[in-house]
């Protein structure tokens, strides 16, 4: 059961919101620790792949060397070896015979010398072989070793990821279900971002200062994509070894993508039974608690909760233009507040009318919804290419 809304007021720093930051900080630095050992890995395949393929070398020089011991061996045989040549040496009838029988001698002993240098490349040959098979066997070995750590790391990554979406959502609910949108000041209003600052909401904010910044938790952009629903909604903490974000994040004048690790999933002006008339903007597929960003530098106009899109932020850009960032989880800015490309101005989220985890993005000529252009072909224009649109 989920805590009272009026709890949403009592979260400090150090409460549900502080802890959604420490975990998102921890999946970050173990994804890290992942990608480290995933590279470690891969070398250690390598590494026992090529030990193996060493091994049947090996494997074949002992062979070829045991063919020509026995080679040597049946020759021996068949000359009688060094006893026959010394009872014909005592039985010679003149010195031509006996010239022959030393020849034939001098000959043994080198084929004795030769078989002994066999031998020892045989034996040698062999030692290498047990050396190359204890090296193969250990590099497997310690791959397996690295590939339960690898596991366990996983694990651990989407169990905290887990943790900190539902935490996230559940204190995102709260907030909205209280009206009150935290943050440094809260800001009441409805749907749409209209009005700007409709007054200041005296409730104290739910402390997500810990999610400010421009950095965010940028070790986890490739695990963010996917899932489904109407806005496309990312797939939750078994998304992160899934992922890609799509397109370019910086623009050349400034600009930059609202969130990374994205895929592309309701377009703009499209159709549904989800919309009134249209799609007012584009929604980006991702995570609960991925890191949005201000698309451009700009001044907060307005954080509201409530309505359709839930807890949104509005920013006023140069020329007039304004950004919209809506169904966040958490924001991290406050009406007023000055803001460059690419802070961290909140964290993705599931409130309003959403069906999925997702952000629903808008480039509007006013703070005001109906004003929306399109969103991709406008951050194209201004230097920053995001992946196609669904159709």
């Amino acid at each position: 059961m989920l805590p009272h809304p009026a709890a949403a007021a009592a979260d400090g720093p150090g409460g549900a919101a502080g802890e959604v930051a420490r975990l998102f900080d921890e999946a970050a630095r173990a994804t890290e620790s992942y990608e480290q050992g995933r590279r470690a890995a891969a070398t250690q395949r390598a590494l026992a792949g090529r030990l193996q393929r060493e091994l049947a070398v090996k494997r074949r020089e002992l062979a070829v060397l045991n063919d020509r011991m026995g080679e040597v061996a049946r020759a021996q045989y068949r000359a009688g070896g060094s006893l026959g040549l010394t009872a014909r040496l005592l039985l010679a009838d003149d010195a031509d015979d006996a010239d022959e029988v030393i020849r034939a001698a001098r000959l043994a002993r080198q084929a004795d010398r030769v078989v002994n240098r066999l031998m020892e490349r045989t034996r040698a040959a062999e030692r290498r072989l047990a050396r190359a098979e204890r090296q193969a066997r250990t590099a497997w070995r310690d791959l397996d070793v690295r590939r339960e750590r690898l596991a366990a790391i996983r694990r651990g990554i989407e169990a905290r990821l887990e943790r900190a979406q539902w935490r996230l959502q559940a204190e995102a609910d709260r907030r909205v279900a209280a009206g009150r949108c935290g943050g440094a000041a809260g800001m009441g209003g409805g749907a749409g971002g209209a009005g700007g600052a409709s007054g200041t909401n005296g409730a104290r904010g739910a402390g997500v200062s810990g999610l400010s910044g421009v950095s965010g938790v940028s070790g986890l952009r490739a695990g963010v994509a996917g899932g489904a629903g109407v806005a496309g909604g990312a797939g939750g903490a078994g998304a992160l070894a899934r992922a890609g974000g799509v397109g370019r994040v910086g623009g050349a004048r400034g600009w930059v993508a609202p969130v990374e690790g994205y895929a592309l999933s309701a377009g703009f002006h499209r159709a549904g039974a989800h919309w009134a008339r249209r799609h007012t903007g584009q929604d980006f597929a991702v995570a609960v608690g991925t890191p949005v960003r201000s698309i451009g530098a700009g001044r907060v106009r307005s954080v509201t909760c409530g309505g359709a899109f839930g807890i949104e932020v509005v920013v006023r850009h140069a020329g007039g233009w304004h950004s919209q960032y809506a169904h966040l989880a958490a924001p991290a800015v406050s009406p007023g507040q000055p803001v460059v490309a690419g802070q961290v101005i909140g964290r993705s989220g599931n409130t309003g009318n959403s069906t999925g985890p997702h952000l629903h993005f808008e480039v509007r000529l006013t703070p005001h919804m109906g004003s929306a252009v399109d969103p991709v072909r406008w951050l194209g224009e201004h230097g920053v290419r995001l992946g196609p649109s669904p159709h």
